[in-house]
C-alpha cells in the first residue's frame, strides 16, 4: 500500500479540535495512495497542541491523546548530535547487534494475517539493516533491556523525556527541572507512577502498524527525533516532503478510534474463531460497507454521527511529543523513515485503566505478556501496602482534610485551582482504589491497618459524592459495551438510544449491514449476509436490507430470506422462527 505524497505538499492548514473528512484530509497531505480508499463517511479532529497543564489536564481526563510542548523533549533533542536521529542510531558504536533483532514488515495486525506468521517478520543484525534491507519496509521498536557490554549499548534516552502533570505521572526518578541540571525529586511520598517499559524504534517510509492497545493500561509519551527539514521538492529533486503545524517533517500519523469504538474497529470474537487478525480495514472499506442508518440506496447520504470520530495525530523529527492515553485503538503510518523514542507508565489514580485492559485481555484467545508492575507488583500485599495503598489514601484524604496540606504541590494556580485540582485527583484516586478491590480482592480480606486505612478514606470521599468523572462514566458504558457484545454485532455507543448492526467478515475485513433498532432484526439482518455471502452476492443483500421500509422490521416486503427478490415475503411469523433458530447456532453467535 502506498504512502508516496504529491511533490511539496504541507498540512499546516489545521485547525485542532475542527472535525475534517478523514479523506479529504489525507488527500489534501498528498497522501493519495491512502485516501483513495477511505470512505467518504469517516470524520476526524486533529489532536490539541498544548503549552499549559490546564489543556494538558483535561485531555487526559477526556481521554484523548494531546501533543505537548517541546520543551518536555528538549534533553532528548540536545543528545542527537547534527540534528540527525537517523545518523546518530547508525553511526555509532551500537548500529550493529552482537545478536540478531525482530523488525516487523510493514503492515503488520493487517485483516486476514495470521495472528502467528513468520511471514509478517524479519531478522536485522543492524539498525542500517532495518532501512535497507529488503523491499518491504521494517519497523523495529527496539526495548530496552540489560546489555552486556554497556559500551555497545544504545543509549537510553527515553528517560530523559520529561513528563507533564507530576501529579499524575512522575515516577519519583531523577527529573530534569525548568533549568539545565538534573535533580533529586525531592517528595518522600511515594511516586504517582511506575515506568514499565522504555524504547528506541527505528521505522522505514510507509511501513503501518494496525489497530492494536498498549500493553496494560499504561500511557505512552513519545517523540520523533530531529531530522533536517528539507525544502520543498522540485521537478528537479522530486523528494517528496510533508510539513506539520510545527514547521517540521512529518514521520507518523497516528489514528486513533474513541475507546467506545473498540468493536467496531476490532472483532475478537472473529479473531479468536479464525486465527486471524480481523478489523477495520480503513484503506480498503467503501461507504456501502459501514453501518448506517440510511433507508437509501445511497449510504453516503447516512448520519454523520452513526459512525466514531478519529483523532488524527502528526508527530514531527524533533516537534511536540504525543501522551498517548491507555486502551484507545490506535493505528500508526510511517510517512518518513526516522527515530522515535518513547516510555510507558503505569499511574497509580489510572489503575482503572489496568483493570479495564484485564477485562478486554481475558477475551483474547492468545494474551500478551504483561508487565511485572500489573502481574507481580499489584498482586503482592506487601508491595500495595509501601507503594500503592498508602498513596491512594493521601490522595483520598487531601480532599476531605481542612488544611489540604498537600496542595502546594499540585503546581501553580491559584488556591481554589489547586482545590478543584485536589478534588480531581481525589476522583482519580477513589477510581484507582475500586479498581484495586477488583484486581487484588484478597488484599481487603486481610485485617492490615494499611488496607483499613485505605478503605476508610475511600469511604470519606463516597460521602462527598466526589468518587466519579465523565470519563469514569464513559468507562462504565464501554465496560458495560463489553459484556452485552455478541458475534455478529455491533452495539453503537455514540447515542443515547443505542441501536445495533450485524455484520460478516470478508477475510478479516467486517462488513456490516444497517443500524437496526432492536437486536431481533439485526439478526435477521445477520441470516440474510451469511446467506448472501455462500453465494457472492453480499454486496446486493446490504443494498436491499438499506432499502427496508421500516427501521424496526428484518426483511422489507420485496426481498427474501436469501437477499434476492422473492415473488412472497417470508411472513413475519417465518422471520421470528429464523431468529429464534439464530439463537440457538453456535456458528452464527459463537
Amino acid at each position: 500500500m502506498s504512502t508516496v505524497r504529491a511533490p511539496g505538499t504541507f498540512c499546516t492548514e489545521v485547525e485542532p479540535g475542527k472535525e475534517y473528512g478523514l479523506a479529504a484530509l489525507f488527500q489534501s497531505w498528498g497522501l493519495t495512495g491512502l485516501s483513495e480508499g477511505i470512505a467518504s463517511r469517516w470524520k476526524c479532529k486533529v489532536a490539541h497542541c498544548t503549552d499549559t497543564d490546564a489543556e494538558c489536564l483535561a485531555a487526559v481526563l477526556d481521554g484523548v491523546p494531546v501533543m505537548c510542548n517541546t520543551a518536555h523533549a528538549a534533553h532528548v533533542f540536545d543528545k542527537i548530535p547534527g540534528n540527525s536521529g537517523l545518523d546518530w542510531i547508525c553511526n555509532g558504536p551500537w548500529s550493529s547487534f552482537k545478536t540478531p533483532k525482530i523488525a516487523f514488515r510493514g503492515g503488520w495486525g493487517q485483516p486476514g494475517q495470521t495472528l502467528v506468521d513468520e511471514c509478517a517478520l524479519e531478522l536485522v543484525n543492524s539498525f542500517d539493516d532495518v532501512l535497507h534491507k529488503g523491499t518491504d519496509p521494517l519497523n523495529l521498536q527496539m526495548f530496552h533491556r540489560a546489555e552486556p557490554d554497556p559500551a555497545t549499548a544504545v543509549p537510553v534516552i527515553p528517560d530523559l523525556l520529561s513528563w507533564p502533570l507530576p501529579y499524575f505521572f512522575d515516577d519519583g526518578s531523577k527529573q530534569f527541572n525548568r533549568s539545565d541540571d538534573m535533580v533529586d525529586n525531592e517528595e518522600s511520598c511515594i511516586a504517582p507512577a511506575c515506568t514499565v517499559d522504555r524504547a528506541t524504534r527505528v521505522s522505514r517510509g510507509g511501513a503501518i502498524t494496525w489497530w492494536h492497545l498498549d500493553d496494560c493500561g499504561e500511557f505512552t509519551f513519545q517523540v520523533g527525533l530531529p531530522e533536517p527539514t528539507p525544502v520543498p521538492s522540485t521537478e528537479s529533486d522530486p523528494t517528496p516532503v510533508l510539513i506539520g503545524p510545527g514547521g517540521k517533517r512529518v514521520v507518523k500519523i497516528f489514528i486513533f478510534a474513541p475507546k467506545s469504538a473498540y468493536e467496531l474497529i476490532t472483532q475478537d470474537d472473529e479473531v479468536n474463531k479464525s486465527g486471524k487478525f480481523a478489523g477495520l480495514q480503513l484503506f480498503q472499506t467503501p461507504d456501502e460497507f459501514l453501518p448506517s442508518s440510511s433507508m437509501g440506496e445511497n449510504p453516503q447520504a447516512g448520519e454523520a454521527e452513526d459512525l466514531p470520530v478519529f483523532t488524527v495525530a502528526l508527530l514531527e523529527a524533533g516537534g511536540r511529543p504525543l501522551l498517548s492515553p491507555p486502551n484507545v485503538p490506535h493505528l500508526v503510518i510511517t510517512v518518513d523513515t526516522c527515530v522515535m523514542v518513547e516510555q510507558r507508565r503505569v499511574s497509580r489514580l489510572f489503575l482503572d485503566e489496568v483493570l479495564y485492559f484485564q477485562k478486554r485481555m481475558a477475551r483474547w484467545i492468545d494474551p500478551p505478556i504483561m508487565y511485572q508492575f500489573v502481574t507481580v507488583s499489584l498482586p503482592d500485599h506487601g508491595f500495595l501496602d509501601k507503594d500503592v495503598a498508602p498513596f491512594l489514601t493521601q490522595a483520598l484524604q487531601n480532599v476531605t482534610s481542612e488544611k489540604q496540606s498537600a496542595l502546594q504541590n499540585l503546581g501553580s494556580g491559584t488556591e481554589a485551582d489547586r482545590i478543584q485540582l485536589s478534588r480531581v485527583i481525589a476522583t482519580r484516586a477513589y477510581q484507582s482504589f475500586e479498581a484495586l478491590a477488583q484486581i487484588t480482592p484478597s488484599y481487603f480480606d486481610d485485617a492490615n491497618t494499611t488496607a483499613q486505612a485505605l478503605v476508610a478514606a475511600a469511604g470519606l470521599v463516597h460521602r462527598t459524592g466526589q468518587t466519579h468523572d465523565a470519563r469514569s462514566q464513559r468507562q462504565h458504558q464501554v465496560l458495560l459495551g463489553m459484556e452485552r457484545g455478541k458475534t455478529g454485532l455491533w452495539w453503537q455507543q455514540e447515542k443515547a438510544s443505542a441501536r445495533v448492526a450485524a455484520y460478516v467478515h470478508d477475510n478479516g475485513c467486517p462488513r456490516w449491514g444497517p443500524l437496526r433498532a432492536t437486536e431481533t432484526a439485526a439478526i435477521a439482518d445477520r441470516l440474510v449476509m451469511l446467506e448472501a455471502c455462500k453465494h457472492g452476492t453480499l454486496s446486493q443483500a446490504l443494498a436491499d436490507l438499506r432499502c427496508t421500509a421500516s427501521d424496526q422490521g428484518g426483511l422489507s416486503a420485496s426481498h427474501g430470506h436469501n437477499g434476492h427478490t422473492d415473488a412472497a415475503a417470508p411472513t413475519q411469523h417465518a422471520v421470528t422462527a429464523q431468529v429464534n433458530a439464530a439463537h440457538a447456532d453456535a456458528d452464527l453467535f459463537d
